[in-house]
């Protein structure tokens, strides 16, 4: 039984010098009538309270939808960044490393170069000397030769004038002292030849 029916059959007793009767049903049946509206309202109020409690609900449900998509797709952008980073660290080490070989490389090279430049100098260095120690035997063995030569040619002349001194001067026995003479000079061209053949 609802409100308005409670107030519409609502009995009241009777005495002599009480209120009116119609009087009392007339504003009991005005106040069942407002109650029935206010009734009424409640329960549009109810069902519209219930319908926004739906939608809350959907919006709630929409919202936390909303925040685990929020939550996944910033997760997947640290996620991403990081990979940059670690990529970005990745590539430093890398071309730090290949920085390294390239320099250790012209350091070997530029050190393999020395040593051969300086292998190649010491080389010429020892030629060179070889050379002038060669060049000084060289001299000094043509130095005597010359000087051998010269004591030849002296001995020679020498030899040649002392021969020439023994020839026979004229009216002298020319037979004799030719002979003796030929004979010395044989002698002093063949001693000549052998020295200057040493």
């Amino acid at each position: 039984m609802t409100l308005e029916v409670e107030v519409l059959h609502a009995e009241f007793p009777r005495s002599v010098r009480g209120y009116s009767v119609t009087a009392v049903d007339d504003f009991v049946e005005q106040i069942g009538a407002r109650l029935s509206g206010i009734q009424k309202q409640l329960d549009h109020e109810r069902s519209r309270a219930e319908g926004l409690q739906a939608q809350l609900a959907k919006a709630n449900a929409d919202v936390a939808a909303y925040l685990t998509k929020q939550s996944a797709l910033a997760n997947a952008i640290v996620s991403m960044e990081q990979r940059k980073s670690d990529a970005a660290d990745e590539r430093e080490a890398l071309l730090a490393e290949a920085r390294a070989e390239a320099n250790q490389c012209i350091a070997e090279a530029q050190s393999a170069a020395n040593q051969i430049m300086s292998e190649a100098h010491e080389r010429c260095k020892a030629v060179e000397s070889d050379l002038e120690v060669r060049k000084s035997i060289e001299t000094a063995r043509l130095r005597d030769l010359g000087t051998q030569f010269e004591g030849t040619v002296e001995r020679v002349r020498q030899t040649l004038e002392a021969q020439i001194s023994l020839l026979p001067r004229p009216g002298e026995a020319a037979f004799a002292v030719t002979g003796f003479a030929y004979a010395q000079v044989n002698d002093s061209q063949r001693d000549a030849e052998l020295e200057v053949a040493q």
